[in-house]
């Protein structure tokens, strides 16, 4: 009996150890970095605190990754938007990052991102390269037309 809680407390140990492990990494990743707009409390571009989850001294993106984390796995609390429904660009990546299996599977209500979805959604987007020029190789960018859900 014994030896069996050893078993589990060293399998739930070395769990931890590769979890943390894992935010480490995660943690320093560039994409982490720019989603959260700064690598720094001082130089974060976003200086509004609702923006972020963690809320305590001293933010690091690691303490914002262990924050968003615990908050995209929280059951969906019904006076308050999601976190899946508030940060989906977070969600998408910890999603490719971690596998599709880490966070747990549930249904979230998110109607104003579903309106700003359908707000961009076009049946084909085309781009046009109308002229450019050997000499001025800058003028290429001038010179393309980005057209979205009809024909130019």
């Amino acid at each position: 009996m014994l030896f069996l809680f050893y078993l589990c407390f060293v399998a739930k140990a070395s769990t931890d150890v590769s979890f943390d492990s894992i935010i480490d990494v995660l943690s320093q990743d560039k994409r982490w970095s720019a989603l959260n707009h700064g690598s720094t409390a001082a130089s974060r571009k976003i200086k509004k605190e609702s923006f972020y989850l963690y809320d305590g001294k001293k933010w690091t993106l690691k303490k914002e990754l262990r924050k968003t984390i615990e908050a995209l796995n929280a059951p969906p609390v019904e006076s308050k938007t999601h976190a899946r429904c508030t940060y989906p660009a977070r969600f998408l990546w910890l999603s490719t990052k971690l596998g599709p299996d880490f966070f747990v599977p549930m249904h979230v209500e998110c109607p104003k991102l579903e309106n700003w979805r359908a707000a961009f959604q076009y049946p084909n987007v085309s781009v046009y390269f109308v002229e450019g020029s050997f000499g001025n190789p800058a003028s290429s960018f001038g010179h393309i037309l980005l057209s979205l859900g009809s024909e130019l």
